[in-house]
């Protein structure tokens, strides 16, 4: 199984100890559930991890799989933005949007942007000051 080390504030999730309290020392993060128990996640898998205000995004080395985890209130992490708000505190396989794979990912505040090997870029989240690049200020899962 995968590893990845966290620390420091969790207040939205973002660190996918499962719970929202901060980390003083490195903790392991955790997968879904579902993903624990497939076998193509291995420790042979090398993975990048980046953060934004209160969400965190984790691919393979190779861009083929995307999670996600913390905060979604406006759809920062390309998951549908739940009713209650509730973050999402483990790592969480996002569908990626093509056929593409992952080569760079930013986060924001409350929106990330990801470029795929394809050269097609993508962002979700808010857009209150135009930051998704889409010509209007639309929150979106996906752009």
């Amino acid at each position: 199984m995968a590893s990845i080390l966290s620390l420091g504030s969790n207040s939205g999730g973002q660190l996918a100890t499962g719970d929202m309290d901060d980390v003083h020392y490195l903790k392991q993060s955790l997968f879904d559930g579902k993903i624990q128990n497939t076998e193509n996640i291995s420790k042979d898998i090398g993975w990048r991890v980046v953060g934004g205000g209160n969400h965190s995004f984790a691919w393979s080395t190779d861009g083929s799989r995307l999670f996600a985890c913390g905060l979604n209130k406006a759809g920062e992490i390309a998951l549908p933005v739940n009713e209650t708000n509730q973050p999402t505190l483990t790592w969480t396989l996002v569908q990626l949007p093509t056929e593409g794979h992952v080569a760079q990912i930013a986060c924001g505040w409350e929106h990330s942007i990801l470029l795929n090997d394809l050269g097609q870029l993508f962002a979700a989240g808010s857009n209150s000051f135009g930051q998704l690049g889409t010509g209007t200020d639309t929150k979106r899962n996906a752009a």
